[in-house]
């Protein structure tokens, strides 16, 4: 865990280490970042790090796709997170159908990914 910059707590659920990273610089001085690749991890550091937000990947190469990501993966953090704080949905995907599976699901927005940065939608 990084050194808290602020009292803001950011967590995200990714394996993209290039997105991560660039997400965390452009942000930095403004939230205090947990970042984990595996889901799991992720969903038990809810009740320890307490996030303000969760920031969450659909799909992970070789362990789900974005149908399991947005149906079975994407409710249980938001169940863990008990409404204490909003997720959002960052994916590569072009089609624009996941992300509305994604609000219809729970997520509180969704950012595409670029290469390196990210655009919110």
């Amino acid at each position: 865990m990084l050194p808290a910059k602020s009292n803001i707590h950011l967590l995200i659920i990714d394996d993209e280490l290039r997105f991560y990273q660039s997400f965390r610089r452009q942000h930095q001085a403004y939230y205090a970042f947990e970042v984990v690749k595996e889901v799991e991890r992720g969903i038990e550091l809810i009740d320890k790090f307490r996030p303000d937000l969760v920031l969450m990947d659909l799909q992970r190469d070789g362990k789900y796709t974005f149908n399991v990501g947005v149906n079975d993966i994407l409710p249980s953090v938001i169940k863990k997170t008990q409404g204490r704080c909003p997720v959002i949905v960052a994916t590569s995907a072009k089609d624009k159908r996941i992300y509305q599976r994604a609000l219809e699901n729970g997520a509180w927005s969704c950012l595409q990914k670029s290469d390196y940065d990210a655009d919110i939608w």
